[in-house]
């Protein structure tokens, strides 16, 4: 008898706890849309001299004020919503879809063609503004399209969704290419970057054919700037087969030039995939570089992470002439078909150069500082501040003296050449 009463006791308690979950939830929803009900009501009123203005134009123009689009959101649904046909601000009545309870201010992304794959989500509605679609905006490679809105469906609160819209309002400001052109390759201040998404960047690493070892590197502000200074530099930059854009600054440099940057490809987003895709095909890699010590913690460290990932071997960066030639021969030895080397720039991408055709591997890769960061020696900036391509603010107040050139000096100095050359 004890025994049944204690199995309908915890029974009560677990329906207990669902209901109580259910409550939260809904009580969450029902708050957040009270709050972006008030939210459109005001920027309605605010907006009704643009209203008046944009009905003016069009009947001035012996036209209908309004026209009927069509919008579809990544779980599937269709959607029809009113838009201005003339004057600023044309698709503000957007703004109704969020008064009658249709939308959200914040949450599932919106596209203007039915999507090919079609999510779904249980607690979120159609957004102006969504985790994707600043994903989009930034090239942010850590999210899948799917893992963006289940981090959305467990993030969500109203200062979440306050965030989201003001680092999509920012974003959309600073870095906004959707009328641009996406080239497979531009010319960005005399270095040739490769335009591609983080699938065919992936695709040149491992499933192209290759008859010798190829070289991949990441092209950031700095090194622009260290291009523009040294000749050299540049020269064995061109050479690789493969470069990179890497980071906001290069995002807001190709914007500025006309050009839509596809994503963001940095080494410490793109090294998950990587390592994912080496335990696939059952190849290992090879860690080269930083202080001693530091790439082995960041090989355990992988391992931990990616049981059965093969780490060929670990070597520290600082070596001499001989030592290089010695580091070549060990690298050949392990069998390795991939081989990281962080040795900064510009050291690392003119060691490459230098010793390229002598490696064995089917790839060789410039990492800059990435097992400084997958070793835990440096704390990578919080996932806000990657969002918005705020990083580099975060690696300066962590190394203030380090990166105080780099970023203090070196920012503004690649903003006054990129806008001296493209504006």
């Amino acid at each position: 008898m004890a025994r049944v009463l204690q199995i309908h006791q915890q029974q009560l308690i677990g329906v207990v706890i669902v209901q109580n979950s259910t409550l939260n939830k809904t009580g969450l929803g029902t708050s957040l849309e009270l709050i972006e009900t008030l939210i459109a009501v005001f920027f309605i009123t605010a907006l009704i001299p643009f209203f008046i203005l944009n009905a003016l134009l069009s009947l001035t123009q012996l036209k209908s004020p309004l026209t009927t689009s069509t919008v579809f959101d990544a779980c599937g649904g269709k959607h029809f919503y009113s838009q201005w046909n003339h004057g600023p601000l044309k698709s503000s009545l957007l703004l109704l879809k969020i008064l009658s309870g249709e939308f959200s201010f914040c949450g599932i992304s919106l596209c203007n063609k039915r999507p090919a794959i079609t999510l779904r989500s249980n607690t979120l509605k159609p957004g102006i503004f969504s985790v994707h679609q600043l994903h989009q905006t930034m090239g942010y490679i850590e999210m899948s399209h799917s893992e963006s809105l289940k981090f959305h469906e467990n993030k969500r609160s109203l200062i979440f969704d306050i965030s989201l819209a003001a680092k999509s309002i920012v974003a959309q400001m600073l870095f906004d290419a959707s009328e641009k052109i996406a080239p497979k390759r531009f010319d960005l201040l005399g270095v040739s970057i490769d335009n591609v998404s983080k699938k065919e960047a992936l695709s040149f690493i491992f499933d192209e054919p290759v008859e010798s070892c190829r070289s991949l590197c990441f092209i950031n502000a700095h090194s622009i700037n260290l291009s523009c200074s040294k000749p050299d530099f540049r020269s064995s930059l061109n050479q690789a087969d493969c470069l990179l854009a890497d980071g906001s600054g290069v995002r807001l440099g190709a914007s500025i030039k006309g050009v839509k940057l596809r994503d963001n490809i940095n080494g410490t987003d793109l090294l998950p995939h990587i390592c994912r895709r080496l335990q696939q095909n059952g190849e290992s890699v090879f860690l080269f570089g930083s202080e001693p010590g530091v790439a082995k913690r960041a090989a355990d460290k992988l391992q931990k992470k990616y049981p059965g990932l093969k780490i060929a071997g670990t070597h520290h960066g600082y070596i001499n002439q001989q030592e290089s030639d010695d580091i070549v021969e060990k690298i050949n030895g392990s069998g390795a078909a991939l081989c990281l080397v962080a040795l900064g720039s510009p050291v690392q991408e003119r060691w490459i150069e230098e010793n390229k055709h002598k490696l064995e591997c089917h790839t060789v890769m410039a990492v800059g500082g990435l097992f400084d960061f997958y070793s835990g020696k440096i704390a990578r900036a919080p996932r806000w501040m990657r969002e918005i391509g705020m990083e580099w603010l975060f690696r300066l107040a962590m190394e203030p003296k380090v990166k105080f050139k780099r970023y203090v000096i070196g920012n503004p100095l690649y903003i006054a050449r990129i806008l001296s050359a493209y504006s």
